[in-house]
């Protein structure tokens, strides 16, 4: 489930154009879990009509490895986010606008799914209708960010700097992207995907096929490959094409409403200028 009620102010400062601010809650196993002075702002904020965004501060940033072997520290933080739902969610449910347990570096773990699994195993111990936050830091390419996303698809993600949901020092926000045409990656990229990339002339927004219906806001064009395209991922494209977006296909043709042969073809420089695909079409559910 997306963040929403953008911008979200993290400087304590207030400012009337952020809906929504943060509050910090110390949630390592070394913090008493008791929330008073935090609980004050938030009923100060309610007053003032903004929305609220918890920053749990599980300690997580300062581990190089998810600590999930030691029995007792898990247990730890797992209290933490129980204790949360019970004392903080009841009275803010109606202002939560979501929280995160994460904000740091992409784990170097990251490059596995255990990190994923564990951020998983945490978040059931929050309440299921809350949109869980992971806040990465570091210099990533528009690919490596595609693939997290694609890892991590079940939480809300937001990377310092670029496009999108962007974390700041000040403020998280959504800086609506620029580049309009996307090239839709698949789980495990082959060679022909790698070397399309290598010699790729055009600016492109790279987009994991697992998010892909919720990644293609603001795209007109979406390159594919059909030598490498789940038939999940197939949904996802029609409804695309429903929205009014059009599929340059890489391979052999697959028969969508608005298709484009990748062979010869070259984005033009007015296609920033057409309608764009909109996040709300209806897509198939995969089954």
């Amino acid at each position: 489930m997306p963040m929403s009620e953008f911008p979200i102010d993290l400087s304590g400062s207030w400012p009337e154009d952020c809906p929504t601010i943060a509050i910090r809650l110390p949630g390592k196993p070394s913090d008493p879990l008791v929330w008073t002075h935090e609980i004050e702002l938030a009923q100060q904020a309610k007053q003032r009509n903004k929305k609220l965004f918890w920053q749990i501060d599980l300690g997580l940033e300062n581990q190089r490895h998810f600590p999930i072997e030691e029995e007792v520290q898990i247990e730890a933080l797992q209290l933490t986010l129980q204790t949360f739902t019970k004392s903080i969610w009841p009275l803010f449910q109606a202002e939560t606008a979501g929280i995160s347990i994460y904000a740091g570096i992409v784990p170097e773990i990251v490059q596995g799914e255990e990190f994923c699994q564990e951020c998983q195993m945490l978040s059931a111990y929050l309440p299921d209708e809350m949109p869980v936050t992971l806040l990465f830091d570091g210099e990533l390419s528009e690919i490596e960010r595609a693939q997290i996303r694609g890892q991590f698809e079940h939480f809300s993600l937001v990377f310092r700097g670029g496009e999108g949901r962007v974390w700041s020092r000040s403020r998280i926000e959504w800086i609506s992207p620029k580049i309009r045409t996307g090239i839709c990656l698949p789980d495990a990229p082959n060679e022909e995907v790698r070397q399309f990339l290598r010699h790729c002339s055009f600016p492109y927004r790279a987009v994991a096929e697992k998010t892909l219906n919720e990644s293609w806001e603001d795209l007109d064009l979406l390159y594919v490959f059909s030598s490498q395209l789940s038939a999940r991922g197939m949904r996802m494209l029609r409804g695309f094409c429903a929205a009014g977006g059009k599929v340059v296909v890489v391979g052999k043709e697959l028969g969508l409403e608005n298709e484009i042969g990748a062979e010869g073809f070259e984005p033009p420089a007015y296609w920033s200028q057409t309608s764009r695909a909109s996040q709300t079409a209806l897509c198939p559910e995969e089954s």
